[in-house]
């Protein structure tokens, strides 16, 4: 994946810890659990991707009303946990792919691949009646990014390919006690209380920070709080526009009928203050 994205951006990323020894990306999966949460969930899997300065668990989600299913039936969800917080982006449910308008979480996962060393992968499959659908999860050691990588291969014609990402930031909290915001390279903007409305990006806005106000770690310290960012190629999605809203905060990623790859890169940031990570965001470099 990552040959791929450096021909349409070059990412530079100063780690702070650089000088660690090389032990690789220790990717670990954990099995099948009960999930006992008063959700809509029954059971899950996780799959770990140790960095050496980052943990990042996906979590394959199950539906509750599909557990008298079939194996292999099961309607199935990815979440995403960065050292054990679901805040920022969403541990039961952080990203989606709309072909056609049909969800792919409607049908059966597989994860593939799973792989460990200077580089951690985790391939995870879905077979749907529009397209064969491969998400890659990768990292490089020492990194806390995480790579994500979607690979079609179309069995029909595609009308629209759309991409969704779902966060948390800082906190669930309460209504009232919620400050949502977005910064990109030009601008900061605020969530109006208890409304949502949409932010288109433009092209060179190219990585989006989401955080909260209230829910700060500076402020709170809490490791368990969280804001998380994005970053994505401007020459592949079509349009890009953030559903901004106090509570949840979705993004969507529009792009060409003939898409047969997407790259985007992520980030959550447990326990680092806002300014802080803002900061690092804004000292990425990167090219169109």
């Amino acid at each position: 994946m990552q040959r791929l994205l450096e021909s349409v951006l070059l990412l530079t990323v100063i780690l702070s810890l650089a000088g660690l020894a090389h032990a690789g990306v220790v990717v670990k999966d954990r099995g099948t659990y009960e999930n006992h949460r008063d959700f809509q969930f029954g059971k899950g899997r996780r799959i770990d991707l140790r960095t050496g300065t980052t943990e990042y668990s996906l979590l394959l989600q199950t539906f509750k009303e599909d557990l008298l299913l079939p194996p292999g039936k099961e309607r199935c969800r990815i979440g995403l946990l960065t050292n054990e917080t679901d805040r920022g982006w969403y541990g039961y449910g952080f990203v989606d792919l709309l072909l056609n308008g049909n969800p792919v979480h409607d049908c059966p996962a597989q994860v593939t691949s799973i792989k460990g060393g200077e580089k951690g992968i985790v391939d995870i499959e879905w077979d749907t009646r529009e397209a064969k659908v491969v998400m890659e999860f990768s990292c490089q050691e020492n990194a806390d990014n995480l790579f994500l990588e979607v690979r079609l291969h179309p069995k029909r014609a595609l009308r629209s390919v759309k991409a969704q990402l779902l966060c948390y930031p800082g906190d669930y909290a309460k209504e009232g006690e919620r400050d949502r915001w977005i910064s990109t390279a030009k601008r900061d903007v605020q969530a109006p209380h208890g409304k949502e409305f949409d932010v288109p990006l433009d092209k060179d806005e190219a990585w989006v920070f989401y955080y909260d106000r209230i829910w700060d770690p500076a402020k709170t310290g809490s490791e368990y709080h969280s804001s998380c960012a994005l970053l994505y190629p401007p020459r592949e999605p079509e349009e890009v526009v953030v559903n901004h809203g106090d509570y949840s905060i979705h993004t969507r990623l529009h792009y060409p009928a003939s898409t047969k790859s997407i790259h985007l890169i992520l980030w959550k940031f447990p326990g680092r203050a806002n300014a802080q990570a803002l900061e690092y965001m804004k000292k990425l470099r990167w090219e169109k």
